[in-house]
């Protein structure tokens, strides 16, 4: 899951806006002798100014949005496969937890999630795990001896790397904040290419 999804919705409608242009530009030049369409000239003049404003403009918004969306509570976490109920899911830990802490809110998963994938009442007690968001925070599930860990539903690549939990924007639920949050991979440098 990558963020924000905005910035995909503009390099389409960019890229709209410059296969309408082009065909506008082009016939403008083709019919320059008779003076070209007033009403292509102005379409094609009104959507380079929004593409190259816009451009020059939401970069700077998103990323300030960005930014204070992970001040408000972002939570970088290391990534652990889970396994159940199947191999995209992942189990996140908090990076701020101790070792001994981290060890334990995993053992405190792994085991919840074998008791639920073996035990048919766990399973009925727990419903679907991931009906109201893509993300279940640990203490939820294990209860609060786990706190600093979350169970994410959908993950590229659950055996590497680390993760940024983001709240929701507006969480309908203060309790859980991160339910429907965002899941943010975090490209690290490879260790030859950090020295240099």
């Amino acid at each position: 899951m990558e963020y924000p999804y905005f910035l995909r919705h503009l390099l389409v409608v960019g890229a709209v806006l410059c296969a309408l242009g082009f065909p506008w530009a082009l016939y403008a030049v083709v019919v320059r002798e008779q003076g070209p369409d007033r009403i292509v000239t102005i379409v094609f003049v009104v959507a380079l100014a929004t593409v190259l404003v816009g451009a020059r403009l939401m970069p700077p918004i998103l990323m300030r949005r960005f930014f204070d969306r992970v001040a408000r509570g972002g939570v970088l976490c290391d990534v652990c496969p889970a396994g159940f109920p199947d191999d995209k899911t992942a189990v996140l830990i908090d990076a701020r937890l101790s070792d001994a802490q981290a060890v334990y809110v995993h053992d405190v998963m792994t085991t919840w999630l074998g008791k639920w994938a073996s035990d048919p009442a766990v399973r009925e007690q727990a419903g679907d795990l991931f009906a109201d968001g893509p993300i279940r925070s640990a203490d939820e599930l294990a209860g609060p001896a786990a706190r600093g860990g979350f169970f994410v539903a959908r993950d590229t690549d659950p055996h590497k790397g680390w993760r940024l939990v983001l709240p929701e924007e507006n969480p309908r639920d203060p309790h859980r904040p991160y339910s429907k949050g965002l899941v943010v991979k975090v490209d690290m440098p490879s260790v030859e290419s950090a020295g240099k």
